[in-house]
């Protein structure tokens, strides 16, 4: 396997008002599309400093369809040292204790958790789960496709969702956001 995996078909959990606030800044209206993209890619100085970090960038892209009760997607990239190309999942995610600062998120095919966190300042976090791997049809990913020791906690920032389309393995919803990408 080249190291990049898609996961077509994501089952996850629809999300709440919460959760919709959490990932998209407010609840949705019906029907609306909806898309959030939040990133983090670490040069060549933050990774020569941390050399335990394996991960080189995180992507992370909420989107909602517009058709009726379609559930909120949570697509995730992350590109590690070595590794040619990004592995790529999704799930789904749902409120923790029904608060609106934690989300607890599955990867489609049992490959694992994360969490998305949010601090007092209203600061991002992905933090990936001790059990978080790669599965799907073709196998397991690259060898060096793996966390390493010092990616345990990842600040993200938001970032225009077009320019994350490309991570949903969804070839419609990818198209719906490069032609008109619809706002947070």
């Amino acid at each position: 396997m080249t190291g990049a995996l898609l996961v077509a078909a994501a089952s996850p959990a629809v999300a709440g008002e919460g959760d919709e606030t959490f990932l998209f800044g407010a609840p949705l209206a019906p029907g609306k599309l909806a898309a959030a993209c939040f990133e983090r890619r670490y040069d060549d100085a933050h990774l020569k400093a941390h050399p335990r970090q394996n991960v080189t960038a995180v992507t992370v892209l909420a989107t909602r369809d517009e058709w009726q009760d379609a559930p909120v997607i949570v697509d995730l990239s992350l590109s590690f040292r070595k590794v040619s190309e990004p592995v790529r999942l999704s799930g789904g995610c749902t409120a923790v204790d029904g608060k609106v600062d934690r989300l607890a998120c599955a990867i489609e095919c049992d490959g694992g958790s994360f969490t998305l966190e949010r601090d007092a300042n209203g600061r991002l976090f992905f933090v990936p789960g001790h059990d978080l791997h790669v599965c799907g049809e073709e196998g397991e990913a690259a060898p060096g496709a793996r966390l390493g020791a010092d990616d345990d906690r990842f600040r993200l920032e938001p970032v225009p969702a077009k320019g994350c389309a490309g991570i949903t393995p969804g070839d419609d919803m990818r198209f719906k956001l490069t032609r008109s990408p619809p706002a947070p």
